[in-house]
C-alpha cells in the first residue's frame, strides 16, 4: 500500500467502459423436453436473434457460429451435439447467423433423443471498423445493416421479440415454463403494488 492510497488517493484507474465480449452465448433449457425439429430450430433461431442482437449492440462481427443441442444428462439416451460453422466473412446479420446455425443444427440433429437444451455461441468476435473486405466476395450489402438497425430499434422500443426472422416463430413449444415466477414488481409497471 502507497502513501497516496493511505491519503485516500486511488492509485487504479477504474475502466469507464466495459470491455468487449470475445465470446456471446445464448442457451436455455426447454419448458418440456423435444424430440421435433422444428422445435429446435425455433429455440436456435431465437438464441442466435439475442446473441446477433448484443454483436450488434458492441459493434462487432462474428467469425464462427457454434450450436450445441442436448439431451438430460440423467436419462438413457444421453446426447451433446455441438458443431461450429466457419462464416465465408464475418457478420454481425441475424438472417446470416441463422442460416449459419441452422445448417449446424442439421448436422447435430438425431431423430429420437428428447432434448432438454439448445445454444448458440458467436466467436472469434472482432469490432466492425476493421471489418476487411474479401477480395473475392460480394460486398456486404448496406441495406441488410439498415435492416438490422431498424429491426434492433424497434425491438428495444416495443419491447424484446415485437419484430422476429419466421424462423423463431416456427413454434413456441420450446420456451421454459414461467408458472411459478416471482411478480417483478421492482421491473413492471402493470405489477407495481398498489396500496391503499
Amino acid at each position: 500500500m502507497s502513501i497516496a492510497e493511505l491519503n485516500g488517493i486511488s492509485c487504479i484507474e477504474l475502466d469507464e467502459a466495459a470491455p468487449e465480449r470475445q465470446q456471446i452465448i445464448s442457451s436455455r433449457s426447454f419448458g418440456e423436453k423435444a424430440r421435433d425439429f422444428n422445435v429446435l430450430a425455433a429455440a436456435v433461431s431465437h438464441h442466435i436473434a439475442t446473441a446477433g442482437e448484443k454483436l450488434r449492440a458492441q459493434r462487432g462481427v462474428a467469425r464462427l457460429v457454434g450450436v450445441g443441442i442436448r439431451t438430460s444428462p440423467f436419462g438413457d439416451d444421453g446426447y451433446n451435439g455441438y458443431t461450429v460453422v466457419p462464416l465465408p466473412q464475418p457478420s454481425d446479420d441475424s438472417m446470416t447467423l441463422t442460416r449459419a446455425a441452422l445448417s449446424g443444427l442439421r448436422s447435430i440433429y438425431r431423430r429420437g433423443p428428447r432434448y432438454q437444451k439448445a445454444g448458440v455461441v458467436l466467436m472469434e468476435i472482432s469490432p466492425r471498423a476493421r471489418l476487411q473486405a474479401d477480395l473475392f466476395g460480394p460486398a456486404p450489402d448496406p441495406r441488410r445493416q439498415r435492416l438490422m438497425q431498424t429491426m434492433d430499434a424497434i425491438n428495444r422500443t416495443f419491447g424484446r421479440g415485437c419484430v422476429k426472422l419466421a424462423s423463431e416463430a416456427l413454434t413456441p413449444d420450446w420456451e421454459m415454463r414461467q408458472d411459478v415466477r416471482s411478480p417483478c414488481y421492482t421491473t413492471r409497471l402493470d405489477q407495481v403494488l398498489a396500496v391503499s
